[in-house]
């Protein structure tokens, strides 16, 4: 694979991310403040479940910090 070739296909998929996100939002801004509410704590339950997890593996992919 090419420079060239990995260069357009991470231009593709930012720009069909993008396009997946305005899909999202859409649908998004039809819902009450609590459903977003209720949304976004389970997102944070969701990170704070799952954090020493990802920080061990933030810690080996980059080789800084210490999540131990």
């Amino acid at each position: 694979m090419t420079r060239e070739t990995v260069i357009n296909d991470s231009v593709q998929e930012a720009i069909d991310l993008i396009q997946q996100a305005k899909q999202a939002q859409l649908v998004l801004k039809t819902f009450s403040q609590e459903k977003i509410d209720a949304i976004v704590k389970s997102m944070a339950d969701a990170a704070l479940r799952e954090s020493i997890r990802l920080a061990t593996m933030a810690a080996e992919e980059t080789g800084f910090g210490n999540a131990g």
